[in-house]
């Protein structure tokens, strides 16, 4: 079976790289732990419009990025299709994601192995912040994330994410 996983130190780089906010991180700590890491990340899906989210996504991303402990499976299949996806904040969804399945990955080291729960955890976070932007402008509608939006409500995400990434 073609399973395609990305460890995440190769896909990390080239977010922090292109990240599309250069706002320096004074109000934002850098993070230090994984602990820290987990609570930016939450915080970003909390209030992803907020003053500091985007700074706490870039601070998760480069602790989790440097963090050589653990590796988060993304799903390479889905993973290309959110960067495919249009959207004025597809970055920051995308963004999301990766900080939410290591979140996930820290607070349940348990799931090392396991991509689907780390990707549909990654996903869910990476919806919840879809639809904030999507409340504030319609602008950063997307028909990928509308149909990903449909899937969960129908009890269908976890069905989505195995067809998508199998093992």
């Amino acid at each position: 079976m073609n399973r395609t996983c990305l460890q995440f130190c190769l896909v990390l780089p080239a977010f922090v790289l292109f990240s599309t906010n250069s706002a320096p991180a004074q109000d934002v700590p850098a993070a230090t732990t994984q602990q820290q890491a987990v609570a930016f990340a939450h915080a970003a899906e909390a209030d992803p419009l907020g003053p500091q989210a985007d700074r706490q996504r870039k601070a998760a991303m480069a602790f989790d990025e440097n963090d050589h402990t653990s590796h988060v499976l993304l799903c390479a299949p889905l993973f290309n299709q959110m960067n495919s996806a249009k959207g004025s904040r597809a970055h920051d969804i995308s963004l999301q994601m990766i900080i939410s399945a290591a979140a996930f990955l820290y607070e349940h080291p348990e799931a090392a192995s396991d991509s689907g729960k780390q990707n549909v955890a990654g996903l869910n976070a990476a919806l919840n912040v879809y639809e904030k932007f999507l409340a504030a402008d319609p602008k950063a509608k997307s028909s990928f994330y509308d149909n990903l939006l449909k899937k969960r409500s129908e009890g269908k995400l976890e069905k989505e994410v195995a067809d998508t990434c199998p093992k």
